[in-house]
């Protein structure tokens, strides 16, 4: 077996960035975690590799077609995701892997086995936050997953 790469992604916003478009085209699957906005970029998404997505607060045109929140099995981990983390409220999520957005802001934490990953905002920079994306690399033969964060602001890489 392999090493597979995922790339997840949040808050684009009617908005895909040529090098996030680049990045993604090399993944085996791309996590949207809300406000993608508009039936075009989804359909621009599907156009460059297969995409799980879930509705955001801003996307009014997709919720008809995106579920609030959705929970599948990735190469032997159990992921769920959703766009507002609060929306969780203290239901107890049982996942390997929670992957959410809404605020813009890149967070990673590990907390009783249980990733939490927010990648942050790839779209138009907004409220002065830096644009960012992640990649998770799911191992089943050595049953890790490791996170990359990806700095769209300046190009920066940093491993967690």
């Amino acid at each position: 077996m392999s090493v597979h790469k995922i790339g997840v992604i949040s808050d684009t916003h009617n908005m895909i960035r040529p090098e996030v478009a680049e990045i993604l085209k090399d993944c085996e699957l791309v996590i949207h975690a809300g406000d993608v906005t508009t039936d075009k970029v989804l359909n621009e998404l599907n156009n460059l590799n297969e995409i799980i997505a879930v509705q955001g607060n801003c996307d009014r045109e997709l919720s008809d077609r995106l579920p609030k929140d959705k929970t599948l099995d990735l190469f032997g981990k159990k992921v769920y995701i959703i766009h507002d983390k609060s929306k969780i409220g203290l239901k107890s999520i049982p996942a390997d892997i929670i992957i959410y957005g809404h605020s813009h802001v890149y967070d990673f934490f590990n907390e009783e086995n249980k990733i939490w990953l927010n990648p942050g905002s790839c779209g138009p920079r907004r409220f002065g936050k830096p644009a960012s994306m992640a990649l998770l690399f799911i191992d089943p033969e050595n049953n890790t997953v490791d996170v990359e964060k990806i700095d769209l602001t300046d190009q920066n890489v940093k491993k967690n």
